[in-house]
């Protein structure tokens, strides 16, 4: 297990000089908009790319090269799963603190920054259990349209957000019902996420065990 994620750490290790570049240019950007919920949005989707990468490059070699190795089909699975879930709790981390940074900066509600970041970690969860499976079962090339399907949704989400900033009454609604069911939302919507993940991997094993190289 510990091979296989060295494997696709190294495997984009190469590319951390272009992410890191990238980050740098949506962190300067959010600072200027004063706005974290943009740095935390595509911080994720930066992950989902990282993603891409890395099946991209196991089905450039058609998994021979797993295969070869001395696990079975269910420990391959599982560590891609493994390892997209730590990789999205690490960005989850970054772009958190840089988040609250750009939101000190910015003079905006602290509690509001902290649930952009953790539903929007828990909706790309949800865009990944339905990329993995998409992308063993057809190719990688076309779980692509899944994720510019989902993308959209959060653009759209990002732009109402911002629309309601500037409607006073709308934003006094909006903190209402934050105030009085913060936790119930927020506990709700990483429940279903880790539900979905968890019945995506479910699926993705099945398909594994089918697919023939």
């Amino acid at each position: 297990m510990k091979g296989l994620i060295l494997k696709d750490f190294y495997s984009i290790k190469n590319y951390f000089k272009i992410y890191s570049a990238t980050f740098l240019f949506f962190l300067i950007y959010a600072v200027c908009m004063k706005s974290p919920m943009y740095l935390i949005f595509m911080g994720m989707l930066m992950g989902v790319s990282t993603l891409f990468n890395v099946l991209s490059l196991d089905e450039a070699s058609g998994f021979a090269f797993a295969m070869s190795l001395p696990v079975t089909r269910k420990q391959i699975v599982r560590e891609k799963y493994l390892f997209f879930a730590g990789m999205i709790v690490i960005i989850w981390g970054l772009t958190t603190v840089l988040a609250m940074l750009v939101n000190l900066y910015a003079r905006q509600d602290l509690k509001e920054c902290i649930f952009s970041a953790l539903v929007c970690t828990a909706f790309y969860l949800m865009i990944m259990s339905l990329i993995i499976p998409v992308a063993m079962k057809l190719s990688v090339q076309k779980s692509r349209y899944v994720m510019l399907v989902c993308v959209a949704l959060p653009c759209v989400i990002f732009i109402v957000w911002t629309q309601m900033q500037e409607n006073a009454q709308m934003l006094r609604m909006a903190d209402t019902v934050m105030s009085q069911s913060f936790g119930m939302i927020l506990t709700g919507i990483l429940a279903a996420a880790v539900l979905i993940y968890a019945i995506s991997y479910r699926i993705s094993l099945q398909i594994f065990a089918k697919k023939e190289f």
